[in-house]
């Protein structure tokens, strides 16, 4: 963890608010016995003794009397060590009578202490978003990254770049409020880890790789159950409008890919459910990245051969057996057939191609890829 120490700046504004509420001389000694300010400017830059012997020692207090004064310039007064996590970082020095003084040092110590924590943790949160905006510039924007420069941020961050992480993208209302107050919400959840990431991605996006299970071999069952019980969670936020849910990735240059199967999602499916995962489309992925002239180069004769009232209905059918699986009760029921009159026409698929797909593992892969074939001409 980075040292603490005081800055001068710092420690004169503090210093000049005092002054305008007590009579009494303030000095702020750093860690060197450095006076950095002072109610007396002209002691600014001067070596102060006691404050050296304070910080050298480690001791809490030591108050200066008369009979100090010959001692660098010294004056009597209280003498408190300021701390950090228990490390000495400085002397807060008041000057008078030490009986009369005391008190008041007490309190300036406790709130210089308290000033100086809040104003590091500040630091450290602004170093902390600063880290994490170029790291997801260089993790999804940059062209070309450097696999060094993405585990010197992950590092950075506290990430472990090996973990599986999954990628949430939320579409939220578009709002800045809106966002930041998304953003809040899933980076306070309880189900939210210290290997989380999470963005405002864009704007009407927050971004998110969550990590599943540290084992890879329990990742890949767990990862949907894991996912699915946080978003069951955060729900009630109510702060979203959709998340697509990408793909497994281990790799930080391989996320990119992750995302773009989420924003693949958003630009290609509609669905009713307010959460899309990626994996129950991998057909329509596939199909849609397929080269339409290498499949129209296998099944251009069935074009000619058939024509589109008849590829209609074959897409119709097919659709909703691969749906259920080639389960013939399933079918009829979603197509609001009699089951007879879905063996019916399936007998003249059957005659018609010289193929059973009930029977041939391959031949069901011919008619499979037919359907995606002519599915992928009316996309």
């Amino acid at each position: 963890m980075k040292k603490v120490e005081l800055e001068p700046k710092l420690a004169e504004r503090f210093v000049n608010q005092l002054v305008t509420y007590t009579k009494y001389n303030i000095n702020i000694m750093n860690d060197k016995g450095i006076i950095i300010a002072s109610r007396n400017k002209d002691r600014v830059g001067t070596f102060h003794e006691v404050a050296y012997e304070i910080i050298s020692s480690r001791q809490e207090m030591a108050i200066a009397d008369e009979e100090d004064s010959y001692r660098g310039g010294v004056q009597p007064g209280v003498n408190l060590l300021l701390q950090y996590n228990n490390d000495p970082i400085g002397v807060i020095g008041v000057t008078g009578k030490p009986e009369e003084v005391y008190e008041i040092a007490l309190i300036i110590k406790m709130a210089v202490e308290t000033m100086i924590h809040y104003e590091f943790q500040r630091e450290q949160a602004i170093r902390k978003k600063s880290t994490q905006e170029m790291f997801l510039f260089s993790l999804l924007k940059e062209e070309n990254p450097s696999h060094k420069k993405l585990k010197e941020y992950a590092e950075k961050l506290n990430y472990n770049e090996k973990r599986i992480r999954v990628p949430l993208l939320f579409l939220c209302d578009g709002s800045k409020n809106s966002l930041e107050k998304a953003l809040n919400a899933i980076t306070h959840d309880d189900g939210f880890s210290s290997q989380d990431m999470a963005w405002i991605y864009d704007e009407t996006h927050i971004l998110v790789f969550k990590a599943v299970d540290e084992e890879p071999e329990r990742a890949l069952s767990a990862f949907r159950p894991e996912i699915s019980s946080w978003l069951e969670q955060i729900r009630k936020g109510e702060f979203y409008e959709r998340v697509f849910i990408g793909t497994m990735q281990k790799k930080l240059y391989h996320y990119r890919q992750g995302l773009a199967c989420s924003r693949w999602l958003e630009d290609h499916i509609v669905s009713d459910s307010c959460e899309i995962w990626f994996y129950d489309y991998l057909e329509d992925y596939i199909c849609g990245h397929l080269p339409l002239a290498e499949l129209h180069s296998i099944f251009n004769v069935y074009d000619s051969a058939i024509d589109q009232e008849g590829q209609d209905a074959y897409l119709e059918l097919i659709g909703s057996l691969r749906e259920n699986n080639y389960n013939m009760s399933a079918s009829s029921k979603e197509l609001f057939l009699h089951k007879n009159t879905v063996a019916f026409r399936l007998n003249k698929l059957r005659d018609l191609f010289g193929m059973n797909p009930f029977k041939n593992y391959n031949e069901r892969m011919f008619f499979d890829y037919l359907y995606i074939y002519w599915k992928s001409k009316k996309i």
